[in-house]
């Protein structure tokens, strides 16, 4: 784990740039996809900010405890999942779609891994927040914030973090980016994996 250092914040912000206060916005990376990215989270006020979690498939908030005794789409008494589809962005199980209409819609699990693998990243701490800035070939660039806990006498400690993407991996699993320091030796973590469809994650949208 590593504690986040305090910097110059005028410098570190070059490139994250919004044209205005009125969130979201579409960020063009420069994607050959041609797939655009949200300046922040589904939830967020500022692209610094977490924002909501959610759980794969639903369109309310989490409960502050996640699990599959309140995932709507796990039965109990059978102890199965219901299919709600392999890939479910721009459907009426995706969450970015629901809260922000229009062309948003979940990422699947090729466009992030294209973000990941077509921008080049650092950690940074940005009024007063850890995130990731993500710097596309065309030198603009979004902040991805990562959960953080407080230690006292260190500071901020950020911590691996999930978000979802739209497509589904398999029984009670989908696929998530995983990003943050590693737990076993604290350098920078990032992957798509598969996570239980009943955890709560975050959001970050895009469109075309």
């Amino acid at each position: 784990m590593i504690a986040l250092l305090a910097i110059n914040v005028v410098a570190m912000a070059q490139g994250v740039k919004c044209p205005n206060n009125k969130h979201p916005h579409m960020i063009d990376l420069g994607m050959p996809s041609g797939t655009k990215w949200a300046c922040c989270n589904v939830g967020a006020a500022t692209p610094y900010d977490l924002g909501n979690t959610y759980q794969w498939g639903e369109t309310s908030v989490s409960e502050e405890v996640a699990g599959n005794d309140n995932y709507a789409y796990y039965d109990s008494k059978t102890k199965t999942y219901k299919d709600i589809g392999e890939n479910i962005s721009g459907t009426k199980n995706d969450v970015a779609r629901a809260k922000w209409g229009g062309n948003w819609r979940m990422p699947t699990k090729a466009e992030m891994e294209e973000l990941l693998s077509k921008c080049t990243h650092e950690m940074k701490e940005i009024k007063g927040k850890p995130v990731y800035v993500f710097y596309g070939k065309n030198k603009v660039s979004i902040a991805i914030p990562v959960d953080f806990f407080v230690e006292d006498g260190i500071g901020e400690i950020p911590v691996l973090t999930h978000y979802w993407t739209a497509t589904h991996l398999k029984k009670g699993t989908s696929e998530s980016l995983w990003i943050g320091p590693s737990e076993s030796d604290g350098n920078d973590f990032e992957e798509v994996l598969g996570k239980d469809q009943c955890s709560a994650c975050y959001i970050r949208p895009v469109c075309k």
